[in-house]
């Protein structure tokens, strides 16, 4: 049950991982007061110091949360954030040369990551799959059109093009 709670690569999470964080949680909490109420009552029976033990163990698991919450920020600042025409589809380009599509269910979430590469107007998904993961929301080669805001799909293997395959552009990159 823990292991679900990080993510490393590709993912989807949803309610059922949230209410387990919730259940988590809680035993945690019902754990460590027990031990606390016990090495309280077991330190003034016997005159001795306080135990430390809960103590850091509860500040490395805040830390350890506090790091989990926040491994967003570890990939650098966004370059430039994409919305589908779908608004629960949306495609992040970080300054380090990596992406995150979030593609939004009602009770689930999928995260795809990768690299990408831009030549002058043309942006390159690294991943060959990404068609095929999203359904073929996003694709891994696009036209940046600053005039329309867009990034226009460049598709292959003589697929028509359609209005809602283009990806409109929230932050024009500079």
């Amino acid at each position: 049950m823990v292991k679900t709670q990080f993510y490393f690569g590709d993912n989807c999470r949803g309610l059922a991982h949230g209410l387990s964080f919730i259940l988590l949680a809680f035993i945690y909490i019902i754990i460590l007061s027990f031990i606390l109420i016990k090495s309280t009552y077991i330190n003034y029976k016997s005159k001795i110091s306080i135990n430390y033990y809960p103590l850091i163990t509860t500040v490395f698991v805040s830390l350890l949360l506090l790091l989990v919450f926040n491994i967003d920020k570890l990939r650098g600042s966004e370059l430039l954030t994409a919305k589908n025409n779908d608004e629960n589809c949306k495609l992040i380009l970080y300054t380090n040369n990596s992406f995150e599509i979030k593609r939004g269910h009602y009770e689930l979430s999928c995260y795809f990551y990768g690299d990408y590469e831009i030549s002058k107007d043309t942006l390159t998904l690294l991943r060959n799959d990404i068609g095929d993961k999203t359904d073929f929301i996003f694709y891994d080669k696009y036209i940046i059109d600053k005039q329309k805001n867009a990034l226009i799909p460049v598709i292959e293997n003589d697929k028509k093009l359609d209005s809602a395959s283009i990806t409109w552009l929230k932050i024009i990159y500079q």
